[in-house]
């Protein structure tokens, strides 16, 4: 199973949407609003991101509540991709995650409010 959370944002475009599409599944892709994370028995990074989105399908969280959840979220994130991944790939998780984050600040900087991030679990 995966866990997939993906950022829409007042006045976005479909040139974004496309680009968030174009990078599915892949675990580097946080600097697009999209966040991507093989699941496993344990506490994921995107569950201690994004209980809420995870929770009802989709929430408003706010970016200084994302930032302050990050650390927390890497450590989890970490753990995962060392049972999934090799050190590159851990490396590439943990800066997607910091890479969303920052998204998520910049998008709500643009718009005033926070981003909506939708999540899936999917079943392979």
């Amino acid at each position: 199973m995966q866990i997939e959370l993906v950022a829409s944002w007042k006045g976005k475009t479909d040139e974004e949407s496309d680009l968030q599409l174009d990078r599915l599944h892949d675990v580097t892709a946080g600097g697009v609003g999209y966040l991507y994370e093989d699941r496993c028995d344990l506490l994921m990074g995107a569950e201690a991101l994004c209980p809420e989105a995870l929770a009802r399908g989709a929430a408003r969280i706010d970016a200084k509540l994302l930032r302050e959840r990050l650390p927390e979220a890497l450590f989890h994130a970490e753990k995962v991709a060392r049972i999934i991944g090799d050190e590159k790939e851990i490396e590439e998780v943990k800066r997607s995650f910091t890479d969303f984050v920052a998204f998520c600040e910049e998008k709500q900087k643009e718009t005033g409010e926070p981003v909506l991030i939708e999540a899936d679990q999917l079943t392979e």
